[in-house]
């Protein structure tokens, strides 16, 4: 599935795309608040685990924010980006996984890629940035929709 990520500080917005993907969008203030998944065309907002990341690293020090154990691996040019590349083990990784390969903008911090194994899963996750701009996004894109209906919000019977 495609995803279309917007970032201003700590909001992060997660845009569905593709055939398969679901008609909603997922947007949450920051690292460890409640994250909302919202279908406009079903009318509805519902709370959904966390869902923000990290996206943002240290690229010299990775497991400074994730802990665990880091090893440098091989960078990567990613859309015309030099990446630190990191190994990490025993870590709290990106989307849940506790083992794998990152690859950070050297420039920005911004993880650009991941591959990465979840618990003793065998199966991978993992992520590839298609398309990076720098450009200022409206904050607006992060607010909920206040007419839709909310879990929070059902009348008593």
């Amino acid at each position: 599935m495609e995803v279309e990520l917007h970032l201003r500080g700590s909001a992060i917005r997660i845009d569905f795309r593709g055939e398969h993907a679901p008609d909603a969008w997922l947007t949450t203030q920051g690292r460890g608040t409640q994250a909302w998944l919202v279908s406009e065309s079903d009318n509805y907002v519902l709370p959904v685990p966390d869902a923000s990341g990290p996206y943002w690293y240290d690229p010299a020090a990775p497991c400074r924010s994730m802990g665990g154990r880091c090893e440098p691996a091989p960078g990567e040019f990613i859309l015309g980006r030099l990446t630190a590349g990191w190994r990490y083990s025993n870590a709290d990784g990106p989307d849940g996984t506790r083992t794998g390969t990152l690859w950070i903008d050297t420039q920005t911090g911004l993880m650009l890629a991941y591959r990465g194994r979840a618990g003793i899963s065998s199966r991978e996750r993992g992520m590839r940035a298609a398309v990076v701009t720098f450009e200022d996004v409206a904050s607006d894109v992060f607010e909920l929709p206040t007419a839709l209906r909310r879990p929070d919000r059902v009348p008593a019977r």
